[in-house]
C-alpha cells in the first residue's frame, strides 16, 4: 500500500467514526422520537381470575401488558396501524402454556405514545408502547369484569367472567315475578367514597329520595371568541391578563399555594406545569375554530335537563361572542360571583371536544395533590367519579364509542384553580367526520347525557 492510499484510507475511516460519534450524540440527546415517560413496577400486585401477572405504574395509574392477556385466552393481533386484543370466546379460564412468557419490563423502561389505534374487542382504548409490550390501562378491564382493591391486602383482584359462566347462572336467576327491590340505606344527601350514591340506577330515575333541588351547577363551555378577535378591552373585562414581561395576554395556571384568587406569578406555585409548558398561559393557546359552538350546544341543553331536575344551572358564557378566562368563569362557583363569599356551587363541568384524529368520548382525569385552599380531601377522586358517571352516560345514550379517561393532563388550569370538585368532559373529535356528525345532529341527546349522569353521580 503506497503512503497515498494509506492517507486516504486514514481520511475515510477516521470521517467514518466521526460521524458515528455525531450520530450518538444526537440520537443520545433527542431520546426516542413519541416518549412519553418512563415506567415504574407497581407496588400493587394484579391478579386476574386469582392468577397474578406484572403491572406497571405511570402517569398515576395502574398499567398491564397486554400481551400478558394470552394468559387468559385473549389474542393480541397487530397490524402497520392497528392492534386488536380479544377473547371472541369468552373463555378467560388460565392458560399455563403462556405463564412463562409474562412481561418483566424494569424500572425505568421507555414508554411512548403509540401511533397504533388499539382496541379491546372492537372498542378503541388508551395505550402506550413499552419496548415490545402493548401498555393498557388495567381500568379497562371493567368492561369485560369487576376489578376490586382488595381489603387485606395491597392488590387488586380482577373477576373476567366467562360465557360458560354467565350461561351457569343464567338458570339461578330470579324471575321477574320474584324479584324485590330493597330502597338504599344511603342518606340522601351522602355520597359513597367512589361519589356515586350506594342506590340502584336505571336510566334517569334514581331510587330514593333525589337532591337535585339544593344543586347548583355551573356548566363551562370550553373556548369561544378567537383571541385575534378582541380588543384589548374585551380581553381585559373576559379575566385575562397582560404580561408585560412576555409582551402578550394570557392567564396564571395556578394560585399561590394553599390560597383562592391569588394568582402565582410565577412564585409561590405548586410547580405542576404540563410537559414543555410553564406557569403562565397564552390566551391564543384557547383559540379554536368549529369548537366552541358544539360545547355551548352541548351545554344549552344540558342545561335544560337539569333544570328539569331541579338544579340551579350557571352558564360561563352563553354565546360564542364571549371568551372568559378560565380564572374568570370559576367566578361562577360563587354566588352573584362573589368571590369574597363562600363558593356555593356543587360541580364546575367543564365541557369541550376532541382533536388529534382520534375517536369517542373522554374525561380528562385528575390525579396526585391539589393545594388550593377550601377543597375536600378527596377532590381528585370525586372530580374523576364525575368526570366517568357523565362520560359512560354520554357513551351510553350516543353513538360516540367510550374512550373512557385520559391519564396525562392532570395540570390543567380549572383542575389547579376550582374551588370544587370539578369534571373535564372530551366529548368526541371535532376533527373527526364521524364523531363530528353526531356532535352536530345529537346535542339535545349529548346534553340529555350530561344531566343524567351528573344526575346519578349526586343521587
Amino acid at each position: 500500500m503506497t503512503k497515498k492510499t494509506r492517507n486516504i484510507f486514514l481520511i475515510i475511516a477516521g470521517a467514518l467514526i466521526l460521524l458515528n460519534i455525531i450520530a450518538l450524540i444526537i440520537n443520545h440527546g433527542s431520546g426516542p422520537k413519541n416518549l412519553a415517560g418512563a415506567l415504574a413496577r407497581s407496588g400493587t400486585t394484579v391478579k386476574i381470575n386469582e392468577a397474578a401477572i406484572p403491572s406497571y405504574q405511570f402517569k398515576n395509574s395502574v398499567y398491564i401488558a397486554a400481551e400478558d392477556l394470552q394468559l387468559f385466552g385473549f389474542a393480541v393481533e397487530k397490524n402497520k396501524s392497528e392492534v386488536h386484543i380479544s377473547n371472541a370466546e369468552e373463555d378467560y379460564s388460565f392458560r399455563e402454556d403462556y405463564s412463562s412468557s409474562l412481561s418483566h419490563l424494569k424500572d425505568g423502561t421507555n414508554v411512548e405514545h403509540t401511533e397504533l389505534s388499539v382496541y379491546l374487542n372492537g372498542d378503541k382504548i388508551q395505550a402506550y408502547t413499552a419496548k415490545d409490550y402493548t401498555l393498557i390501562p388495567l381500568r379497562v378491564l371493567d368492561t369485560i369484569g369487576v376489578c376490586e382493591k382488595s381489603d387485606s391486602s395491597n392488590a387488586i383482584l380482577c373477576t373476567l367472567t366467562s360465557k360458560n359462566d354467565k350461561q351457569a347462572n343464567a338458570g339461578t336467576k330470579a324471575q321477574p315475578d320474584e324479584v324485590s327491590v330493597t330502597p338504599p340505606t344511603v342518606e340522601p344527601n351522602r355520597r359513597s367514597s367512589s361519589g356515586l350514591g350506594t342506590g340502584t340506577y336505571s336510566g334517569s330515575s334514581v331510587s330514593g329520595t333525589s337532591i337535585s333541588g339544593s344543586k347548583v351547577i355551573v356548566l363551562d363551555p370550553g373556548h369561544g371568541k378567537a383571541s385575534q378577535d378582541m380588543s384589548s378591552e374585551e380581553k381585559k373585562n373576559s379575566g385575562w391578563i397582560y404580561n408585560e414581561d412576555r409582551g402578550q395576554w394570557g392567564e396564571w395556571r395556578h394560585w399561590k399555594s394553599g390560597t383562592v384568587r391569588q394568582d402565582c406569578e410565577g412564585s409561590g406555585c405548586s410547580g405542576r406545569t404540563p410537559s414543555g409548558g410553564g406557569e403562565w398561559y397564552p390566551i391564543g393557546n384557547g383559540d379554536r375554530d368549529t369548537e366552541p359552538d358544539i360545547n355551548l350546544q352541548n351545554c344549552l341543553a344540558a342545561k335544560k335537563y337539569l333544570e328539569q331536575k331541579g338544579y340551579t344551572v350557571r352558564l360561563t358564557r352563553s354565546s360564542n361572542n364571549e371568551n372568559p378566562s378560565i380564572t374568570q368563569r370559576l367566578t361562577y362557583c360563587y354566588p352573584s360571583q362573589n368571590t369574597s363569599a363562600s363558593p356555593d356551587a356543587d360541580a364546575f363541568v367543564c365541557v369541550h371536544s376532541n382533536a388529534g384524529g382520534g375517536s369517542g368520548t373522554s374525561y380528562i382525569s385528575l390525579s396526585g395533590d391539589y393545594d388550593q385552599k377550601g377543597i375536600p380531601s378527596d377532590y381528585a377522586a370525586q372530580g374523576n367519579a364525575l368526570g366517568k358517571a357523565i362520560n359512560d352516560k354520554i357513551a351510553e345514550l350516543t353513538e360516540l364509542t367510550n374512550s373512557g379517561s385520559i391519564d396525562g393532563e392532570p395540570e390543567l388550569i380549572a383542575f389547579c384553580k376550582s374551588p370544587v370538585i370539578c369534571a373535564y368532559l372530551e366529548i368526541g373529535f371535532f376533527d373527526n367526520s364521524s364523531d363530528l356528525s353526531i356532535l352536530k345532529s345529537d346535542s339535545d341527546t349529548i346534553g340529555k347525557a350530561i344531566a343524567e349522569g351528573i344526575d346519578s353521580y349526586f343521587n
